[in-house]
Parts: structure tokens; C-alpha cells; sequence
């Protein structure tokens, strides 16, 4: 709905305005659910990871039923949804991981990347649950997810207008360690370190919520996940080389 509101606006944006309470009328309205996880204990973050199967026992159920039941009962209860939330904290109940500082999901929402106060960073499978890689002496750090050019030789022997496609990048995961005044970027699921950057004191890494230029009708022209560098001395903003050279 975004991306459908900034395409239709952006040619005009400086010369029509909107009447604020007019905004959200010609693109519908977005459904939502409150979850109160703070009253199970303490919650520092949580995220929604994207939607489940449902439970074992109820497919089970219309299995057995399936005989006996019309296929309008069926098709009712194939389309319930069950969402997935992780939520980590120093006491949550319904915690992944116990004692978690900070949550971030990877873009499908199938990873996510959770830093701790024992200076630990775990890659969390959020289907599993499962812990399924773990960074140590990370204190105060904050990750990121990007993606790299992986298929480069490809490329170069094409000709010079070559348009990268989204299998050209591979998914990794940005380290800033401040305490080590460096930025890592790993390889994703159980890949190599990629680049190692130096940052001076009081640098952040940053993202945009939304990639803008990314549309479903141009296949060929992909946007990557991007990450970009906000240097703490001279305020400079750059972006972190795609490339794996």
C-alpha cells in the first residue's frame, strides 16, 4: 500500500497537496491486532516473523473429518492464520532467548539476529526456533541484514549494461562493534566473514524501512538490500560496497 501511494504521488509531490484527512481514503485501510506480550513478563523487543502452519492437531482434524464434513467447512478452516511472534527480554515467558537487548529479522522474516547482554550475537531460525549460529564478544553491537553481489564473475563477462536479478546477491549480516571500532559483514546462513570495516568512534550503520525502487513489474532491475554508514566525525553518509571484492 506504500509502495502504491509513493508511486502514484512522487511526480506530484511538490505541487499537489493532500488533504491530511483525505490520505488513507483512496488506498483502503490496513487491518491490525494488538498483542500485550508485556503482562506474560518483561518484553526489551519483539517481532512478528511472518505466518505459521496450523497446529499438528488441527490438520489432523479435518483430515478426519474430510469424509464427513461439507468442503465449505474445510476451506473455513484452512484459512485461519496463525502468526508467529518471538519476544525476548530478562524474564519473558514467551521468549526465543532469555535475557535478549535487541531483535532484527532478516527480510523474508525467516532469520533473525539477536544480541544479548552477555556480548553474544544468535542467528535464530524463527521457524525452528532454533539457534542455528552464535558470535561471541559483541558487546554493545547492532546488526543488520544486506545483500552482496555473489555472482560477479557473471557479470563482468556479460556485457557493461547488465542488470543484476536477485540471484546475483547472496544475504549476509552486518556486525557494527563499536567497542572494536570496526564493521563485519558474514555471509548468510553459516558463510564466511565477507568485509571487515573500520569506523571511527560514534559511527551507526543505518537502513531504509522500504526499498522505493523496487517493483514487481521490473524483474531485471533488482534493489538490493542496502546498508549505509553514518560516520560519527565528519557526519559523512556512505554506502557499504556490494561487492564481495
Amino acid at each position: 500500500m506504500l509502495q502504491r501511494w509513493f508511486q502514484e504521488t512522487r511526480t506530484q509531490f511538490w505541487d499537489h497537496k493532500r488533504d491530511p484527512d483525505d490520505s488513507g481514503s483512496s488506498f483502503g485501510r490496513l487491518s491490525y491486532q494488538l498483542w500485550n506480550v508485556n503482562k506474560y513478563g518483561s518484553c526489551a523487543d519483539a517481532a512478528v516473523t511472518g505466518i505459521m502452519p496450523p497446529p499438528l492437531i488441527e490438520l489432523l482434524v479435518i483430515m478426519l473429518c474430510f469424509s464427513i464434513l461439507t468442503s465449505a467447512f474445510i476451506v473455513g478452516q484452512s484459512s485461519e492464520r496463525y502468526f508467529c511472534a518471538i519476544a525476548i527480554g530478562d524474564d519473558a515467558v514467551i521468549s526465543a532467548f532469555r535475557k535478549g537487548e535487541k531483535l532484527t529479522l532478516s527480510p523474508s522474516g525467516t532469520l533473525a539476529a539477536i544480541t544479548d547482554s552477555l556480548g553474544r550475537i544468535l542467528l535464530l531460525d524463527t521457524q525452528a526456533l532454533v539457534v542455528v549460529r552464535l558470535w561471541k564478544g559483541y558487546r554493545e553491537a547492532r546488526c543488520l541484514f544486506m545483500e552482496m553481489l555473489v555472482n560477479k564473475d557473471k557479470a563482468s563477462s556479460s556485457s557493461s549494461c547488465y542488470e543484476h536479478v536477485k540471484s546475483d546477491y547472496c544475504l549476509c549480516l552486518a556486525i557494527h562493534a563499536p567497542r572494536k571500532g570496526i564493521i563485519e559483514v558474514w555471509q548468510m546462513r553459516t558463510g564466511p566473514r565477507l568485509l571487515t570495516i573500520p569506523c571511527p568512534k560514534g559511527s551507526k550503520i543505518l537502513q531504509p524501512t522500504c526499498r522505493f525502487g523496487l517493483s514487481s513489474e521490473s524483474a531485471s532491475s533488482y534493489v538490493p538490500l542496502e546498508l549505509f554508514v553514518l560516520n560519527g566525525d565528519s557526519g559523512q553518509l556512505s554506502v557499504v560496497n556490494r561487492s564481495l571484492n
